[in-house]
């Protein structure tokens, strides 16, 4: 528990601070809570749909972007977690779709990293289809423009269409689109969750 001591206009902002501090420490420290699950460098690539050996090389070249915790160091197995097991699946369904490998994997993370009000980073959108869309042919090809895109059966071709080839920095000569529901299913129904 961290104790604050102020008076006046501070004090407010203290007892703030320790309200954050204990909430954090009771969510981090919670028994109750279950242990977040982990997979094997193999499974990962099991699960992704790539060789073990293509992993390990994505890995070795800098291709894939790791957290401290999966990088273990020698001797000692690497573990991911479902949200970067996530990203790797779409790294390896993005290269089958003809993306360098490097470019695929900065792309992906705008989904599996980053979220915004409506779906948490590497979440659906509650309803409706998640749509993962790489515009190609403008921005920096080592790290295309993307978008995810929210679609539902009830959305006419012509507006689909429209909303997968906006793109504010300029003309977009084709997009890559992965269904990122079709892609999240098959993750965890190989995972068995």
């Amino acid at each position: 528990r961290l104790t604050c001591h102020a008076a006046g206009a501070g004090a407010a902002l203290a007892s703030d601070l320790t309200v954050q501090v204990n909430l954090y420490i009771k969510v981090r420290m919670s028994p109750s809570l279950p242990p977040a699950p982990s997979f094997s460098t193999a499974q990962v690539a099991h699960v992704a749909g790539v060789a073990l050996d293509t992993l390990l090389t994505w890995i070795k070249r800098g291709n894939i972007e790791l957290m401290e915790t999966e990088m273990p160091g020698r001797g000692r197995e690497r573990e991911f977690s479902l949200h970067r097991l996530l990203h790797i699946a779409l790294v390896a369904r993005l290269a089958k779709g003809g993306m360098e490998v490097k470019p695929a994997s900065a792309a992906a993370l705008s989904w599996s990293d980053a979220g915004n009000p409506h779906r948490i980073p590497g979440g659906l959108f509650q309803t409706g289809r998640t749509l993962f869309v790489v515009h190609h042919g403008v921005g920096s090809p080592d790290f295309p423009p993307t978008r995810i895109v929210n679609v539902n059966g009830k959305d006419p071709a012509v507006s689909v269409l429209a909303k997968l080839f906006r793109n504010p920095e300029g003309d977009v000569k084709s997009i890559t689109v992965v269904d990122l529901n079709d892609l999240d299913q098959q993750v965890r129904q190989k995972l068995g969750l």
